[in-house]
């Protein structure tokens, strides 16, 4: 990345159901420069956070900046190599828990013809958007998720779940 700053790789999203499920496109097309130095394994690590994070910006009215606390989970299915750089992914999550200021989001990324490339168990986190100190706020959310360790969240149905690792 040639320059400095936030960056996105959701180009549209597809649908958004009631803060609780949200479906997004990234066209890899103009991203070939990034597969090369990073990887798509990163690349669809990315892809998922921020359409995560896109939810928690709807939700919060665009207020509270998004990014990625813990990842959970993340599988990869399908060889990289069989998927084309020219191709379109698609990334659909759904909020199982949280609080204002952390929330869990299961999904998976596919191709667009149903491939399954990953599927993913992400805790993203929020802060008040304000000044540039974003190092001060990474380690406010590090801080905050240590804390969180020993605690349980419920989800949508009222279960429990066990300890957030």
């Amino acid at each position: 990345m040639s320059r400095p700053g936030p960056f996105r790789f959701v180009d549209r999203i597809l649908e958004y159901a009631s803060e609780e499920r949200i479906v997004t496109l990234t066209d890899l097309s103009s991203r070939k420069d990034l597969l090369n130095r990073f990887g798509f394994s990163s690349l669809l690590l990315e892809i998922a956070a921020q359409s995560c994070g896109l939810m928690n910006r709807a939700q919060h009215r665009g207020t509270r900046d998004s990014f990625l606390g813990k990842v959970r989970h993340m599988a990869f299915h399908e060889p990289f190599f069989t998927v084309s750089p020219l191709s379109t992914v698609r990334t659909l999550a759904r909020r199982i828990s949280g609080t204002p200021d952390l929330t869990r989001y299961q999904g998976k990324v596919e191709s667009f013809n149903g491939t399954l490339l990953a599927d993913f168990d992400l805790l993203i986190c929020t802060a008040e958007l304000g000044g540039r100190d974003t190092d001060g706020r990474r380690r406010y959310w590090q801080d905050y998720l240590d804390r969180l360790e020993q605690q349980t969240f419920l989800n949508t149905n009222g279960e429990r779940f066990h300890e957030i690792h």
